[in-house]
């Protein structure tokens, strides 16, 4: 079960669709058909500012742990709420270069998680992180195959948001 919590931040720009510019190391880039951006046409985002969008936990088991665990992070539905991203599908792409596009279907259907902590600890490339995306297996037994798992992409660094 995926428990939201609202954060006000500053996203929020001076126009609604503009979003204010990182103050920190940016962990993740959004680009494509987006209605908020902060820098030319794309969104860098900071911590800070995927936190502002609003955050939650997820626990539940995946194929490269042991038991379910608590994550925590970014609702994706969130996230495109705040974007104001449209779209079909969005690609993802990994720090090495691992890409691949999940539907905006599985947005709708599923409380996916891009989660930045894992059982109380922040993420980190060696473990998967910076960012990593998390499909609620535990509440949902059907997403256990093969495509599931290839769209659970780990130090994502990037998103395009593309009519297909």
């Amino acid at each position: 079960m995926l428990l939201a919590t609202v954060v006000a931040g500053r996203a929020c720009g001076a126009q609604a669709s503009e979003l204010l510019p990182p103050s920190t190391e940016i962990v993740l880039t959004a680009k494509g058909l987006l209605g908020r951006t902060n820098a030319g046409d794309e969104a860098h985002l900071d911590r800070e500012l995927l936190e502002s969008f609003g955050t939650a936990t997820l626990t539940t088991w995946t194929p490269w742990t042991d038991g379910e665990i608590e994550f925590e992070g970014l609702p994706l539905r969130s996230l495109v709420a705040g974007l104001e991203a449209r779209g079909t599908a969005i690609q993802m792409r990994a720090l090495n270069d691992y890409h691949i596009a999940i539907p905006m279907s599985d947005v709708q259907n599923y409380d996916i998680l891009v989660a930045w902590r894992a059982g109380g600890v922040d993420l980190t490339r060696r473990d998967r992180g910076p960012l990593w995306v998390v499909y609620p297996w535990s509440a949902h037994p059907d997403l256990d195959r093969r495509v599931t798992s290839q769209r659970s992409i780990w130090q994502l660094y990037e998103l395009e948001f593309y009519e297909e």
